[in-house]
């Protein structure tokens, strides 16, 4: 039996996972706007001392994207974690 949604139409296959049961997961989100050379530039801006809030606006992206970005990518964790013990001098 084909999965159907609210209006009981059919859903398409690919939009199904095991269930039947739409999946929201990679393949429908957005493409991260991460790259591999924020994590050097969040190391040095936590060094000088600025928030996450304030690291964020400078990448360009919210507070809630830097911490997804924490935890999916491990490069940009440990810069930035490293980098709250040891602040820079002005």
């Amino acid at each position: 039996m084909q999965p159907v949604n609210a209006e009981g139409k059919p859903v398409p296959a690919r939009f199904t996972g095991n269930a039947g049961v739409p999946l929201l997961g990679e393949k429908m989100s957005r493409p991260t706007r991460y790259r591999d050379k924020f994590a050097d530039i969040a190391l040095t801006l936590c060094r000088m001392g600025l928030t996450d809030a304030e690291i964020g606006t400078v990448l360009g992206v919210d507070e809630r994207t830097l911490n997804r970005w924490k935890k999916r990518f491990p490069q940009f964790c440990s810069s930035s974690l490293s980098a709250y013990g040891t602040k820079m001098s002005p």
